[in-house]
C-alpha cells in the first residue's frame, strides 16, 4: 500500500495541494493530521478549509459516531470530529486514521494524509507504542510534587538509557519527565492492530517551503481572511460554553489574541499584528521539528505546481 504525506509549516498550501491532486484522480481519501481542526466550534480559526460542495456526513465506527466530509469520490476525515467539550488524544487519533485508511483501502481509495502537527504524522507513519500509554492521575499527582531534581533521579533510576536520550529542554521539563515516568511504570500490555500494515505501507513524505518573508505575507493574509470570516463571532460562541480555559481547545492559535481583542485589552491592529507574529513563531518551532525528519523532500509549491501535482499524481495511481 502506498500513501502520500503531505507536511510543511502553516500557511504553506498542504490542504490545497492535496485537494488539486485529489481532484485530478478522484477516488481519494484524505485524512486531516492537525490537533486542532479536529475539534469542532472553531472551523475558521482552525482553518478547516472544507471546499464548497462537500457535504458532511456521520458514521459508526466501532460505536463511535464518526464525522467526514464527501464530494463525488473525493472524502476527507479528521475534521470537525470531536465536541470542544472533549479531549483529543494521540493514541485516539491515531488508532481513529489507521480505522479510516483500512476502511478506505477496502473500498480502493488513494490515500493522502495532509497535515502540519508533527507528532501526529510521526505515530502515523512509524511505531510509537509509548502513545498507547495511558494516563495515571494518581500517579501524576504524586510526580508533581517533587522537584525537577527528584523527577530526574527517579527516571534515571528506573531508566538510565531513556534519560540520556533526552534533551536538555525536555530534562528540565517536570511534564516530560513524569510523562516518561509513566511510560516507564506503565507499559503497553497490548501491540495496536494497525502496526503491521503500517509496517507494511509505502509513506512518501513531501514537505511544502517557502521563504520568511513569503511565509510571513500569507500568515498576515490568512489572518485578515478569518477576521472578515468573522472568526470574532465564533470565538464569542465558544466562550460562552463557558469551558475550563485548560481545554486543548484554547490552545489553538490565535485564540487568545482574540479573547484580549473581546476583552478590549487590545485594538484590532495589535490584535493583527500580535496574531501574525504568533503563527509566525509557530512556524519556525515546526521548521525546528521538520529538519529532524529526514526522509522529507521539500519543494517550494509556488516553483512548478503543476509539474507537482503530475508527479505525485502518478505515484499515487501506479
Amino acid at each position: 500500500m502506498k500513501i502520500l504525506v503531505i507536511c510543511g509549516l502553516t500557511a504553506s498550501g498542504k490542504t490545497s495541494l492535496a485537494l488539486k491532486i485529489a481532484k485530478k484522480i478522484g477516488n481519494t481519501c484524505i485524512i486531516s493530521v492537525d490537533s486542532r481542526q479536529a475539534y469542532q466550534g472553531l472551523p475558521i480559526l482552525t482553518g478547516q478549509d472544507i471546499p464548497p460542495g462537500f457535504t458532511r456526513h456521520s458514521c459508526k465506527f466501532r460505536k463511535l459516531t464518526v464525522i467526514y466530509f464527501s464530494k463525488g469520490s473525493i472524502n476527507i476525515w479528521g475534521v470537525d470530529q470531536i465536541s470542544p467539550t472533549e479531549t483529543l488524544n494521540i493514541s485516539d487519533f491515531t488508532n481513529f486514521a489507521w480505522q479510516v485508511i483500512k476502511k478506505e483501502t477496502l473500498a480502493k481509495k488513494n490515500i493522502i494524509i495532509v497535515g502540519g502537527t508533527g507528532l501526529y504524522l510521526k505515530a502515523l507513519t512509524q511505531p510509537m507504542l509509548d502513545i498507547h500509554t495511558g494516563f495515571n492521575q494518581k500517579l501524576r499527582n504524586n510526580l508533581s510534587k517533587l522537584s525537577v531534581k527528584d523527577l530526574q533521579e527517579k527516571l534515571q533510576n528506573l531508566n538510565v538509557k531513556k534519560f540520556k536520550s533526552m534533551n536538555q529542554s525536555d530534562r528540565s521539563n517536570p511534564r516530560r519527565l513524569i510523562r516518561a515516568i509513566e511510560i516507564l511504570l506503565n507499559p503497553v500490555s497490548k501491540k495496536p492492530t494497525y502496526l503491521k500494515l503500517q509496517k507494511n505501507t509505502h509513506f512518501r513524505w513531501i514537505g511544502l517551503k517557502s521563504d520568511m518573508a513569503t511565509l510571513e505575507k500569507n500568515i498576515h493574509t490568512r489572518v485578515l481572511t478569518r477576521l472578515n470570516n468573522k472568526v470574532i463571532n465564533e470565538v464569542k460562541a465558544l466562550r460562552s460554553l463557558k469551558l475550563n480555559q485548560k481545554s486543548p481547545i484554547y490552545s489553538a492559535l490565535g485564540l487568545a489574541h482574540i479573547l484580549k481583542y473581546i476583552n478590549k485589552e487590545t485594538d484590532k491592529d495589535e490584535l493583527i499584528k500580535a496574531w501574525t507574529q504568533a503563527d509566525l513563531k509557530y512556524a519556525k518551532r515546526q521548521l525546528t521539528w521538520y529538519k529532524k525528519q529526514f526522509q522529507i523532500i521539500w519543494y517550494d509549491l509556488d516553483s512548478n505546481q503543476k509539474k507537482l501535482i503530475n508527479t505525485l499524481s502518478s505515484w499515487l495511481i501506479k
